[in-house]
């Protein structure tokens, strides 16, 4: 009996636990956040288009046409300047209108002008004294300005038949031998007027696009690659400033105006001094709101961009606002190379800073050259293309039509980019001054040609090529827009209307598309923003942090430099991996139950600068065993946490053992913490032992008893008495 009680003693102590937990998780993430060199990283937009780009001579501009149409009665006043490029005196210079005396009736006329050679016939001077001016001499690099007025009836034309005139300006100066060329201008400028009825019976609807673009890639920690280049941009005199300012003097006529999501955040992080990893979103109401006086604290790109971020969303919430996707990512790849959750992160970021300024928007989509109609047609955005993207298409087959597609036709909106290439030379032909009369050149034939019952439309977009240049305040862009053959709209009533039966189609032309392996990594860094968004409960700070990063990954503006984009990308990737690899789960290294169920330890631990919530899913390799989840838990910064998990097995033996962590919808995520468990029936032998013994116990007590009760008691013995 001794005997078993001891067996009984030791096997008591076989069944302690026997776990070692590990407490301590070393997490180290290298992140490379070395600047990449990347040349053009925030440019500005191309040169402006010019006619004979003259270095020589005398260069005349006209600033302002007023008013910008031809009307019977009222005079026309044209201002503009002379600079002498040459290395001497011109003397007694003469300045004269030019007025061509028939109109341009058809879009091919107008094309042959805007072909013609500088020094062709636009028309004859008006020469009747005192509606020329006589400026005197202009020295070697010297400027002098002009100011014609010449009333509607001395313009020398010859009937009011609608369309469209050549207007100019001839200089004739004498040079330093005395020479004087009457027959040949020695200066000379020209842009186009048209003269239409007072009322037309279909206006054109006119929509003017102006989007608000930038490239501003992002380095894996959330630094902007070239912050210095997007506040120059939004500094004055910068282009996207330039532009906001003509916007911004629109007055009552309707500017439908395109975001790109990407450069407002950029704005709010310079404006804060923050990147997307810190713990708070910035306060853009605060970063936006007007400062009588700059911070002591604020540094001029602070300023620059606090400033321009509070014109343009006083710009947004007046006009109709549209959305690119945050960073313009090339939608046609995205929906022609499929990658899970690339989209969702775009339309994620978009959102989000949408929402953290306070806006709505519609979406839309101006692709670059690659036009793929069975992709456009899954981008569930309305797309704007251009003529150079479509074959057979032209300005009065309407702005919208329909391209053929395998399944249903899809509606697209097509705008003429030519538009904003301006006059005819030889000046600066794109100015803001060329390009306004050009628009109303092109309503106008455009109003001419269409038929009593049609609805004629054009769509403007004040593409990033086009720079309206410093004189735009002159040239009064939307002032002339009141003429009555246009009817300025939003893109909206253009969206609305059916599309024409023009019959177009793709072109031909090739281009190189987002590389599948960039495809890859940006759909990577998604995955891992998702994961992070769910346990961190939709932390700007760090999921959608991510999710930027994955739409930037994608970004159109990496087809011309694919190997910088990829390798933004891959930093962006190792920096989420490592933010993801900070949240462990651990368990011990090997675990003996004594029986086929038990319980042992697993360790959480959240090693990010941000709450977490996650669970744990524990697994058998060999699926031979059931346990506990742990539901999902919440741990502070720093925090670890141990729990007991229970088990029960079908059989014995060692198996392989896994537990990865969860998020709160228990979607399993990072590696998993890999032990050994054994199982073993030494418990139920003791306790068959155990009560074999106490059965043997009992009936022994039993048996001796029952003995007891069946010997006889001895007789008393006989008493012997004395006879």
């Amino acid at each position: 009996m001794a005997a078993v009680v001891n067996g009984v003693r030791g096997l008591r102590r076989d069944m302690r636990w026997h776990a070692v937990l590990v407490t301590t998780v070393l997490v180290t993430t290298v992140l490379v956040t070395t600047v990449v060199p990347l040349a053009g990283a925030a440019a500005g937009p191309a040169p402006p288009r010019t006619g004979s780009a003259p270095d020589a001579g005398l260069v005349v501009t006209m600033d302002s046409i007023t008013p910008g149409y031809l009307t019977p009665g009222e005079p026309i006043n044209v201002r503009g300047s002379i600079t002498n490029l040459d290395d001497h005196v011109w003397r007694d210079l003469q300045v004269y209108l030019v007025m061509s005396p028939s109109p341009m009736t058809t879009k091919e006329q107008l094309v042959a002008a805007l072909d013609s050679p500088a020094t062709a016939y636009s028309g004859n001077r008006v020469a009747d004294p005192g509606l020329y001016l006589q400026l005197g001499s202009l020295r070697p690099g010297g400027s002098a300005s002009y100011d014609l007025d010449v009333p509607f009836g001395r313009l020398g034309l010859l009937s009011r038949t609608p369309g469209v005139h050549s207007i100019g300006v001839h200089v004739i100066a004498t040079d330093e031998n005395g020479v004087r060329n009457s027959s040949e201008a020695t200066g000379r400028a020209r842009s186009f007027i048209p003269l239409m009825p007072r009322s037309v019976d279909n206006p054109v609807d006119l929509s003017l696009l102006w989007p608000f673009e930038a490239h501003v890639p992002r380095a894996g920690d959330g630094t902007y690659v070239d912050a210095g280049g997007l506040t120059a941009q939004v500094a004055s005199g910068g282009y996207l400033r330039r532009m906001l300012d003509m916007a911004l003097a629109a007055g009552e006529v309707p500017v439908t105006v395109v975001a790109d999501p990407a450069v407002l955040d950029a704005l709010v992080r310079i404006t804060d001094g923050s990147t997307c990893l810190s713990r708070d979103r910035p306060d853009v109401a605060a970063s936006a709101t007007p400062q009588d006086q700059a911070s002591s604290e604020e540094s001029p790109q602070q300023r620059v961009a606090r400033e321009f971020l509070r014109d343009f969303l006083s710009l947004a919430r007046t006009q109709s606002l549209w959305t690119q996707g945050y960073g313009r990512p090339d939608l046609t790849a995205l929906a022609t190379r499929q990658r899970s959750g690339l989209r969702h992160a775009v339309d994620a970021a978009t959102a989000s800073t949408l929402a953290g300024l306070d806006l709505s928007a519609r979406r839309i989509y101006l692709p670059t050259e690659l036009v793929d109609a069975e992709a456009l047609s899954r981008t569930e955005a309305v797309t704007v293309l251009t003529a150079d993207q479509l074959s057979g298409w032209q300005l009065d087959d309407g702005p919208v039509v329909s391209l053929p597609t395998t399944g249903q036709p899809f509606d697209v909106i097509v705008s003429d980019r030519t538009l904003t290439d301006g006059g005819p030379a030889p000046e600066p032909v794109d100015t803001a001054l060329q390009v306004r009369q050009r628009l109303l050149s092109e309503s106008a034939l455009l109003s001419l040609g269409a038929s009593a019952n049609a609805d004629a439309g054009m769509v403007f977009i004040a593409s990033s090529s086009w720079d309206p240049g410093p004189t735009w305040p002159s040239a009064g862009f939307f002032a002339a827009f009141d003429a009555p053959w246009i009817q300025p709209t939003q893109l909206d009533t253009q969206v609305a209307q059916p599309p024409s039966n023009a019959r177009v189609s793709r072109t031909a032309a090739q281009v190189d598309a987002l590389s599948p392996v960039l495809l890859d990594t940006g759909a990577d860094i998604a995955r891992r923003a998702r994961v992070l968004s769910a346990v961190t409960g939709g932390d700007a700070a760090l999921g959608t942090c991510y999710e930027e990063a994955a739409a930037l990954a994608v970004s159109e503006y990496w087809r011309s430099d694919p190997a910088t984009g990829q390798a933004l990308a891959n930093q962006a990737l190792q920096d989420v991996t490592g933010q993801l690899a900070g949240i462990t789960v651990e368990g011990p290294d090997f675990v003996t139950l004594s029986s086929t169920s038990g319980r042992f330890p697993i360790t959480i631990t959240n090693g990010l600068e941000e709450p977490v919530s996650v669970g744990v899913r524990i697994t058998a390799d060999d699926g031979s065993m059931s346990f506990d989840d742990i539901g999902p838990v919440d741990l502070r910064r720093g925090e670890s946490t141990t729990f007991t998990v229970r088990t029960k097995a079908a059989d014995v033996g060692v198996i392989g053992v896994s537990a990865r962590l969860t998020t709160p919808t228990g979607r399993p995520f990072g590696p998993a913490a890999k032990f050994t468990l054994r199982t073993s029936v030494v418990g139920v032998v003791v306790w068959i032992a155990l009560g074999t013994a106490a059965g043997l116990v009992v009936l022994a007590v039993a048996r001796s008893v029952r003995r007891r009760g069946r010997t006889p008691r001895p007789a008393p013995a006989a008493v012997r008495t004395s006879p």
